[in-house]
């Protein structure tokens, strides 16, 4: 989790455009969010106040995620994802189509085909992330359905035992490099160098989509918390049988203020090593201040963050305080057609999703919270892509994942924050102690409907000396309305000795870095 100075390829591009970008502003041109040079405010005006005095612990991760590998290859997306250096990289294996990856035979085969879901893993390691491997279902060969959503149907052992054997031979594949079955012996062509020590069992269980087969009733969970927990326990103690040091992830739940997923495998021998749920802030047909703020059919990130604490809390009286959790799927809405609004990569998505992180990252202190945005590119739409699905150039919130993932390092502890203005404010002294990072997410919604702008800041930024020093450099980035995808935006160095002015066009995100 430490900066990295890498010299990534969309670098050459940015430094062909500042040229440009000071030629225009020493004419009087407009800024790109945040450069103009404008005089400190009168007292009244907007102010954020860090007290370095002040501090508490935090810990935080970032990871990204992928469920096809064919885009990805197709845009050449390993130099960008590496620039992101993440954490995690969630697989998300299931059946949708013939390019995800669901090794298991298929269609009466006993061919084992393991293609698609090895490339998942090697992109995994090559972003140097912890792969987490999660498998959205039994596969379609251990149901009553030939192919994916085409017919009405059912698990064909309902007592797990078949599922578990299927999670067995794929731990015993990646973590022992090979398995036998009746067919013969499937060998890992990485042998155990591509091991996998995490694993999420099912996804969204509550729901009615994650199965091979259609449900005969609607809006019937897939798995109802009793069926759950007997998948659970039974595919767990075989799955620990065949690598005892693995860890399980879940239960992985849509709405992250359903508990009942997580009671019901808390006591078990097994129970989760991470929680996992998700977090998506509602659907395209919510207007912006209900994805913010929640209200009609949507969550919000408010919401989000009030469902957060809640389940700190259950882990905290059942006994659990240092269990990670993972807020493995967010984004604005997981709709399947792209928002007409374009809010899930536009400055909107991106002070949405900073100021879920920031309101999270704050609740951290016992309990490691990790983010993962779903996903890192779709093939089918932008809705949830953070880089473009036709050109491979980066979304908006490629750079916010970007600059969160430069502000944050291991063993940062959060400063005191005071505020006159709305924004979600994050300040990190990094263990180092010589400098601090400061994250601020406007989010403000001025108007009712869809699409808003978000409100015009200047805010001014005080920060308290570290240990008796002031600041030998400031930095400040930030990403709004102005800001152009494709080039990204520009860090401009700010006068240390003046209180330096963030200002925002509209929604966005800004990286304050100060040394000393």
């Amino acid at each position: 989790m430490i900066k990295s100075s890498i010299f990534d390829f969309f670098s050459i591009k940015k430094l062909l455009y500042i040229f440009v970008f000071f030629s225009v502003a020493a004419c009087g041109g407009g800024s790109n969010g945040g450069v103009a040079v404008i005089p400190n405010p009168a007292p009244d005006q907007n102010q954020i106040q860090i007290d370095t005095n002040l501090s508490t612990a935090i810990s935080t991760t970032l990871g990204q995620q992928l469920d096809d590998f064919s885009a990805f290859d197709q845009l050449h997306g390993t130099a960008s994802l590496l620039s992101l250096h993440p954490d995690w990289f969630r697989i998300h294996a299931g059946a949708d189509s013939e390019t995800l990856p669901e090794p298991s035979p298929r269609n009466g085969q006993s061919v084992w085909d393991f293609t698609a879901l090895n490339r998942l893993v090697e992109i995994a390691y090559q972003a140097h992330a912890k792969p987490i491997l999660n498998v959205r279902h039994a596969p379609v060969s251990l149901s009553t359905c030939d192919t994916f959503h085409e017919k009405i149907g059912a698990l064909s052992d309902t007592s797990f035992g078949a599922f578990a054997d299927y999670m067995t031979a794929l731990v015993a594949y990646y973590n022992l490099g090979s398995f036998t079955d009746a067919s013969g012996i499937h060998l890992n062509p990485y042998g155990t160098a591509h091991r996998i020590d995490y694993w999420e069992l099912w996804n969204e269980p509550e729901l009615t989509y994650e199965f091979p087969c259609l449900k005969a009733q609607a809006n019937q969970a897939v798995l109802n918390e009793a069926e759950f927990a007997a998948m659970w326990a039974i595919t767990t103690q075989r799955m620990r049988a065949v690598d005892p040091t693995i860890k399980f992830v879940g239960p992985s739940v849509s709405d992250p203020r359903n508990l009942s997923y997580m009671n019901a495998v808390l006591t078990l021998r097994f129970p989760p090593d991470v929680i996992s749920l998700h977090g998506y802030a509602g659907p395209n047909t919510a207007q912006d201040i209900e994805l913010l703020h929640g209200g009609g059919d949507a969550i919000g990130i408010d919401g989000i963050s009030a469902a957060i604490k809640k389940v700190l809390a259950a882990l905290d009286v059942s006994g659990l305080p240092k269990v990670a959790l993972l807020l493995d799927e967010y984004n604005v809405s997981p709709d399947g057609n792209d928002d007409a609004f374009s809010r899930g990569w536009n400055n909107f998505g991106v002070a949405l999703g900073s100021s879920m992180f920031i309101k999270n990252a704050l609740l951290s202190g016992s309990h490691s919270i990790g983010f993962i945005p779903f996903q890192f590119v779709e093939a089918g739409g932008q809705r949830l892509s953070v880089i473009n699905p036709r050109t491979g150039t980066p979304l908006l919130p490629y750079w916010r994942d970007r600059l969160i993932r430069q502000a944050v390092q291991a063993g940062d502890r959060s400063l005191k924050v005071a505020t006159t203005s709305q924004v979600d404010v994050l300040a990190m002294l990094h263990e180092d102690g010589s400098s601090i990072s400061i994250l601020i997410a406007n989010s403000n919604v001025t108007s009712a409907g869809k699409g808003t702008q978000g409100e015009n800041l200047s805010l001014q930024l005080k920060v308290s000396s570290l240990s008796g020093k002031q600041a030998k450099s400031i930095s400040v980035t930030v990403i709004d309305a102005s800001t152009n995808p494709v080039i990204g935006p520009l860090a401009v160095t700010k006068d240390p000795t003046v209180n330096p002015m963030i200002n925002f066009q509209g929604y966005g995100l800004a990286l304050v870095e100060l040394t000393y």
